[in-house]
């Protein structure tokens, strides 16, 4: 004669396989960048050269420049702007939502006399 589980004990099994299966989806997340601007590689950054490089050269190297000012005295800063956005997306139990965003930002500034590069600068803003 076989023996039946009480009530009870199959109930609990049942909860414990159905807690089980969820776990895996009890927390989600969706995580998104979005970038805005040339990004300025590194590789290109560390071949400028001040007293060596030209304004020619950095448009070659990092395009057409965010913002040009030119200053009274003749100097011009060319400065490139890359903005970087990350956000991620927390939901628990698909009842229960988050998000999360970090925003940066850098600017990229090269200050030229006489078309050429006498000095270079970086700023973050966050």
């Amino acid at each position: 004669m076989r023996k039946r589980l009480p009530a009870m004990g199959i109930v609990l099994g049942c909860l414990g396989m159905a807690a089980m299966v969820m776990t895996g989806c009890l927390v989600t997340h969706k995580a998104s960048v979005k970038v805005s601007g040339e990004a300025v590689l590194k590789e290109r950054l560390d071949a400028v050269k001040e007293g060596v490089t030209t304004r020619d050269d950095l448009i070659r190297a990092f395009g057409q420049p965010t913002q040009s000012l030119k200053l009274e005295d003749g100097r011009e800063v060319l400065t490139y702007t890359c903005e970087r956005q990350e956000t991620v997306q927390t939901i628990v139990l698909f009842a229960v939502q988050w998000e999360t965003s970090v925003e940066k930002m850098a600017r990229y500034n090269f200050e030229l006399k006489d078309g050429v590069l006498i000095r270079c600068w970086k700023d973050d803003v966050f």
